[in-house]
């Protein structure tokens, strides 16, 4: 990312990841984590406040480097449970920082990053309501400001493709609000 080799690296590897360290430029070590017999490991982040306590995946770090923007990554963390956490890390001047966790009841492939229309990131989650309720709109967009508050969500629709600019989901943070995030 703009010359930076962000490598995560496992020990212990399978589907998931149990023991894991991610990594700057060969060895600035940023966070690790893991879990061990299937209970939480300690593991720590640069900048974030909580442990980590999570599997990971060869696939769970994406990037983004925008021009004019700093470059800013996601790494999705799983704990086994219904939501994942998903973490925000950031390039600052002094070295890279975990920002924020973002809970998506996916993975990181329902939750992206994008550009505000007044600069700077939001972050979009795509979710589901339960498919048994069919009679139910079903589909929504939560977002974040990067690194900070919910804004809300989008209105429920039926389907995926109603929401805001499927399949690059980006919602206008005017039309979004928390009563929508039920």
């Amino acid at each position: 990312v703009r010359g930076e080799k962000l490598e995560l690296v496992a020990k212990n590897a399978s589907v998931n990841y149990t023991d894991w360290v991610l990594r700057v430029n060969d060895g600035d070590e940023i966070a690790h984590g893991g879990v061990a017999n299937r209970f939480r490991k300690s593991g720590d982040a640069r900048g974030l406040r909580g442990r980590i306590g999570a599997y990971v995946r060869a696939d769970s770090l994406e990037c983004w480097a925008y021009d004019g923007q700093p470059a800013v990554c996601l790494l999705d963390t799983a704990d086994g449970g219904d939501i994942h956490h998903v973490l925000a890390l950031s390039r600052t001047s002094s070295g890279w920082y975990f920002d924020a966790r973002y809970p998506t009841s996916y993975d990181k492939r329902s939750i992206d990053v994008r550009i505000g229309k007044g600069g700077g990131f939001l972050v979009v989650a795509v979710f589901r309501h339960d498919p048994m309720l069919v009679d139910q709109p079903r589909w929504w967009a939560q977002v974040w400001r990067w690194g900070g508050p919910k804004l809300g969500c989008t209105k429920p629709v039926r389907t995926k493709e109603e929401l805001p600019g499927w399949p690059d989901v980006t919602p206008d943070p005017a039309t979004v609000a928390k009563a929508n995030c039920g």
